[in-house]
């Protein structure tokens, strides 16, 4: 399963963590970075559902894909 992070590149060059989108079994939610925004509180069909409009999907940010390590191979 791949989770997007989302960033924004600022003025100085340097990239400032929005959130994540991450997928559930009952769909996408996004937890969110900024401390003047919340989570999610539904799940959503895809991904781009998921982002709320102050993330500025796909115009003012750019997406990361995280892939998860396999949780049978941490716990050995």
């Amino acid at each position: 399963m791949t989770n997007y992070r989302f960033l924004r590149k600022l003025s100085d060059g340097t990239t400032y963590h929005l959130g994540t989108a991450v997928e559930y079994k009952d769909g996408w939610r996004f937890l969110s970075n900024v401390t003047s925004h919340r989570n999610s509180r539904k799940y959503h069909s895809t991904m781009e559902k998921c982002l709320p409009r102050w993330v500025g999907y796909p115009d003012r940010c750019e997406r990361v894909a995280v892939v998860q390590k396999n949780m049978d191979a941490m716990c050995l």
